[in-house]
């Protein structure tokens, strides 16, 4: 996000320049270890700032949140485009997959975003973005069952990897995404 020095006289700049900070802070620390404080310090601002702008520190991480869940729009379309090229689209998908287990941004970005939802509960449309999303691109090459199952199994295996555990090989991922998307006769 990189957070710069917002103007004085400008709000919305110092309004955005807050939100751009707690998402970095967001993503480099921890939802949980975020505070007005270090928002302030990040942005630049002085702490009234921070509460002026935001009631609660929940308003405030909402607005970061939706600022870093933007991206999954972004992902949606590499997708959609990805999958439209494909010859192969179980080792298109995995090739994706792989790439998100390796971006730790990425990663960090995606857990804040479920345990935020997890902790408050008008957070969870921003998980259900990607997931919905991902279901709907892939629903166009296979059933929504198959779609919902794929779309179940990269969470985990997001959450798999941002628990720093070994991420799983691409050829394994292409094996059950594979076995995901086999339609039954």
């Amino acid at each position: 996000m990189s957070s710069t020095k917002p103007a004085t006289r400008d709000p919305q700049a110092r309004r955005q320049a807050i939100v751009v900070a707690a998402a970095d802070l967001i993503v480099e620390i921890g939802l949980n270890a975020v505070t007005h404080r270090k928002v302030a310090a990040r942005a630049g601002v002085p702490l009234g700032a921070t509460t002026h702008y935001f009631a609660t520190l929940d308003d405030l991480l909402a607005d970061a949140l939706a600022l870093l869940g933007a991206s999954v729009e972004e992902s949606l379309a590499e997708l959609a485009a990805v999958l439209d090229d494909a010859v192969d689209r179980p080792r298109a998908l995995a090739r994706l997959f792989a790439g998100y287990m390796r971006d730790p941004v990425r990663l960090r970005a995606e857990t804040a975003f479920y345990i935020a939802s997890a902790e408050n509960p008008r957070l969870s449309g921003l998980p259900a973005r990607w997931y919905e999303g991902l279901v709907a691109e892939l629903s166009n090459y296979s059933s929504p069952a198959a779609a919902r199952a794929v779309a179940i199994y990269a969470d985990g295996v997001m959450m798999h990897a941002a628990q720093n555990i070994t991420p799983i090989e691409e050829d394994e991922l292409v094996w059950a995404i594979e076995r995901l998307l086999k339609e039954e006769d």
